[in-house]
């Protein structure tokens, strides 16, 4: 919800000034009489303007890059963000695509990818907070900064296939690096259809990694 308040000598006055600061007509506004003007003594001495607040529902992409766009302001960094609000029967989606200079990535990104979580955790929220009155409140939201997530997935799809190669090769299990629990799925799910081996997750956080496991090792 974006909305503004302003003044004026009438509460028409000071809504029309508020359309015009939202680049919106009267329709597709929703406004809220803050206080009615007060006349006074002599026409101005003791008066007081009428104020108004006067609010549009902004779509989900348009919050999510105002919000973007102003946590790159605050830290002083240049980004281009892009977004794609996707809608269907029982899910709403949002893909945010950030692209940057190549020296900020890795701050953006962090290790194994930590930073960006964050980022999308903490849009999440702001989003979440903003939009909890609205009909878009509940919407499912992906980042990607600089390719990362399918630079990631490809790298560790490739490691994992050559993994499941060895152990099928050699008959016996074999474990991949500590990961995420983001990673551990895909590595699950692109293994599922397999029948010469299974996969499994051991271990606590953050050590937790997988096994691959062939169906007919020793």
């Amino acid at each position: 919800m974006k909305s503004v308040v302003t003044t004026g000598r009438t509460v028409e006055e000071a809504v029309t000034s508020a359309l015009v600061k939202l680049g919106v007509t009267r329709s597709q506004a929703k406004v809220r009489i803050i206080s009615e003007p007060v006349k006074g003594i002599l026409g101005w001495i003791g008066g007081r303007p009428a104020q108004v607040e006067v609010s549009i529902e902004e779509k989900p992409d348009e919050v999510v890059l105002r919000l973007m766009r102003n946590l790159f302001d605050r830290l002083s960094m240049t980004a281009v963000v892009r977004c794609s609000y996707h809608s269907e029967s029982d899910v709403n989606e949002l893909m945010i695509n950030v692209e940057a200079e190549e020296d900020v990535l890795p701050y953006l990104i962090g290790h194994h990818g930590n930073t960006l979580d964050a980022l999308r955790n903490w849009l999440t929220l702001a989003y979440n907070k903003q939009m909890r009155d609205t009909s878009f409140s509940t919407v499912k939201i992906n980042m990607d900064i600089g390719n990362y997530r399918e630079k990631r997935k490809q790298k560790l799809i490739h490691l994992a296939d050559i993994a499941a190669e060895k152990a099928t090769h050699l008959k016996k299990v074999i474990f991949l690096e500590p990961m995420v629990a983001v990673d551990r799925k895909l590595i699950h799910e692109h293994f599922q259809n397999r029948s010469d081996i299974r996969t499994e997750s051991e271990g606590k956080e953050p050590n937790r990694r997988i096994k691959i496991i062939p169906v007919d090792h020793d």
